[in-house]
């Protein structure tokens, strides 16, 4: 991502290796403008929005993200948490250590168990709580 934001970039041209996703925009624009998310609407509860405001990394902070990041797309499903991606096409679990195996070709699920293990409890966590909070 480039971001432009004279008064929020603190450090132009810095590059940072910082995990984001897609749903890191609204958790980011709602504290640039000091708003907040709603609740509720029309009575109706509103699922809490899961990503992670990337303003300290605009401000030049080094950090690293706090929560797994979670999708589910057609026949995919994968979880993304520290250096550790678990990711599945319509099958098996694959397991990639991305700080090394950035174009996911070496699955080490089989060297690491316990981790893939780990990971798909919060994958399945994070889909029933998806699930149950559809109206």
């Amino acid at each position: 991502m480039i971001a432009y934001w004279p008064d929020g970039v603190q450090e132009k041209g810095r590059v940072s290796h910082w995990t984001g996703h897609f749903i890191d925009i609204m958790p980011t624009v709602l504290e640039a403008a000091g708003a907040a998310y709603p609740t509720e609407y029309n009575g109706r509860k509103i699922l809490p929005y899961e990503g992670e405001s990337f303003i300290p990394i605009l401000k030049g902070n080094d950090t690293s993200r706090q929560s797994p990041l979670f999708w589910k797309w057609s026949k995919g499903r994968a979880v993304r948490k520290d250096q550790w991606k678990l990711v599945s096409w319509d099958g098996e679990w694959e397991l990639y250590d991305m700080d090394v195996d950035k174009t996911e070709t070496n699955n080490v699920s089989s060297n690491h168990p316990k981790i893939a293990a780990q990971l798909d409890a919060l994958y399945h966590s994070w889909l029933r709580r998806c699930k149950d909070n559809v109206n």
